[in-house]
């Protein structure tokens, strides 16, 4: 899967700035790979996220990243995606 200059730089600071080891940055590849479109614009609305505040946990508590994104004026990072929206619920302890 090729992608843009643009998209490889907000990755690697991405990697830099959570520190990711080499398997989160497998993971990573994989998930692009498997599902370029979904991830690509999943990774592209957390970057953005993030740039402008987002942290999954701050504090003690936890922070919707679709709530963010709601709140924010960015795009819904799951794509209404159920279970990818789940995720979020899940670690917020609401879901199973």
């Amino acid at each position: 899967m090729r992608i843009s200059q643009d998209f490889a730089a907000d990755m690697r600071w991405l990697v830099k700035d959570e520190e990711w080891d080499d398997d989160a940055r497998e993971l990573a590849r994989n998930c692009l790979k498997k599902d370029p479109g979904f991830f690509t614009h999943f990774f592209e609305t957390y970057i953005a996220a993030k740039r402008k505040g987002y942290r999954m946990f701050d504090g003690p508590h936890y922070m919707k990243l679709s709530e963010f994104c709601a709140e924010n004026g960015l795009p819904d990072p799951y794509q209404g995606d159920t279970v990818a929206a789940q995720w979020d619920a899940q670690y917020k302890g609401e879901g199973k």
